[in-house]
């Protein structure tokens, strides 16, 4: 819980530090440090490669934040033998798209209003029993913020989630 308060904290301490960066190789990195996560759970992680090379003003740390905190939710939210599938569309001037998509468990739709909310609900134990602080999202979405971008969800339960996030490019 703390940690995951002072990483905010320390993402927007370095908002100094924004550079122009290749949104495409900080997804790859969180997809391969997460890969063997997935791979002991039974879960099917993949990263949609494409042509695409996108370059988002942001700061480094916080990009890798948001894409490890969304990764590892997907993976954490899909049981043995599901998939969780992360993919980048370059929208030109609009900018881009990244997808994280999972097909299990899902978010009941009550909880989808207040899905981003700062301590507004219980946070949901994994397919696992992993734990959670409740934070993960909330963080998420200021760190999107910060770079001037929105997410957003779309999930039925029982049959999967997808965010996406919307980011201009530099």
């Amino acid at each position: 819980f703390i940690a995951e308060l002072l990483d905010v904290g320390r993402a927007v301490s370095e908002w100094d530090k924004v550079a122009n960066v290749p949104l495409v190789d900080v997804i790859a990195g969180c997809v391969g440090m997460l890969h063997q996560t997935a791979e002991k759970k039974g879960v099917v992680l993949s990263f949609a490669r494409t042509d695409c090379r996108p370059i988002v003003p942001g700061n480094v740390n916080a990009l890798s934040r948001i894409f490890n905190n969304l990764v590892s939710n997907a993976i954490k939210f899909t049981s043995a033998g599901g998939t969780v599938n992360v993919s980048v569309e370059d929208k030109g001037s609009s900018g881009v798209v990244v997808s994280v998509a999972d097909d299990r468990k899902g978010i009941p739709a009550e909880k989808l209003p207040r899905l981003f909310d700062r301590y507004s609900t219980p946070s949901r134990v994994g397919t696992a029993g992993e734990k959670s602080t409740g934070l993960g999202l909330s963080i998420t979405k200021e760190l999107i913020e910060l770079h001037d971008g929105r997410i957003e969800v779309a999930s039925l339960e029982g049959k999967g989630s997808n965010f996406k996030i919307y980011l201009p490019t530099a």
